[in-house]
């Protein structure tokens, strides 16, 4: 299924533009609606900057990150990925500022998918083997925001028992027990890691591995939405930031009825001899 048919872009290069659009609209509604955003926690942090320009620094970064995505459709030069760049990283580096330091730790892994596709089209737009690093590297950042969140719920994180109490006890008015919380949180946790792995990992077989990235779509859907039940409207930008969650896997889903989809042979005659068994 080629999704960019009549287009003079690749497929990959086309889902990578989408998804940091997406993300950085969301990061966008952050910002308007709260002035002390992520990104600009990590300005201060840094105190490069006068704290009257931390403002200002900011809308300009938004301007030419939305500017330099439009011109990468036109002018596929990694330069124009720089602002949206600076922008994930920035908010990364908030995103483990703001909590613990073991919160620090995990935010690489746990943002991923925020930083990842515009690293992606930093380093690798217009090389030699686009497609192959753009496939792959979405791959790679998904597979370590499940490591990240995975990790996340084995740590107990108040957010995420939070989610669940409001899910069970708010909308379905079942009281549960602490003990319950942490049972289902680390059952959660155990699914986010071996999707995680299942999903790197090279002997498993195209067509076991479709089902993982089915999975993904599923989980990473309903943790998204839980975003818009948890805070009502407020939660709505946060939802929209999270739509890396829910486009790549699906993407990777419907892209992988192509076997070729990696393009690694070797990855290729291990499904082929693994499938020949069954």
């Amino acid at each position: 299924m080629n999704i960019t048919a009549g287009f003079k872009i690749s497929q990959s290069r086309c889902i990578v533009l989408i998804i940091n659009f997406i993300t950085l609209f969301g990061l966008w509604g952050e910002f308007l609606k709260n002035s002390n955003s992520l990104e600009s926690m990590s300005l201060r942090y840094l105190g490069f900057f006068p704290e009257n320009w931390v403002h200002s620094i900011l809308l300009t970064l938004y301007i030419l990150s939305f500017i330099g995505l439009l011109l990468i459709l036109v002018f596929p030069k990694r330069l124009f990925a720089l602002p949206v760049t600076l922008l994930t990283l920035l908010n990364l580096l908030a995103s483990g500022w703001s909590e613990t330091f073991i919160s620090f730790t995990v935010a690489p892994l746990d943002q991923a998918l925020r930083y990842g596709p515009a690293l992606l089209l930093l380093f690798y737009l217009n090389s030699k083997r686009e497609e192959y690093f753009l496939r792959n590297g979405l791959l790679l950042f998904l597979a370590l925001t499940f490591f990240g969140h995975g990790i996340e719920c084995w740590m107990m994180k108040a957010e995420f028992q939070d989610f669940l109490w409001e899910f069970f006890e708010g909308k379905l008015g079942l009281g549960l027990a602490d003990s319950s919380i942490k049972a289902m949180l680390y059952a959660i946790g155990l699914m986010d890691l071996g999707l995680g792995v299942l999903a790197l990992n090279a002997d498993v077989t195209l067509k076991w591995k479709r089902l993982v990235f089915l999975q993904m779509f599923i989980w990473g859907t309903v943790t998204s939405l839980e975003r818009v039940l948890y805070y009502g409207s407020e939660g709505l930008y946060l939802l929209i930031e999270r739509g890396a969650h829910m486009v790549i896997p699906f993407y990777l889903f419907v892209s992988t009825r192509d076997k070729s989809f990696f393009d690694s042979k070797e990855y290729q005659q291990k499904s082929k001899a693994i499938e020949a068994i069954y």
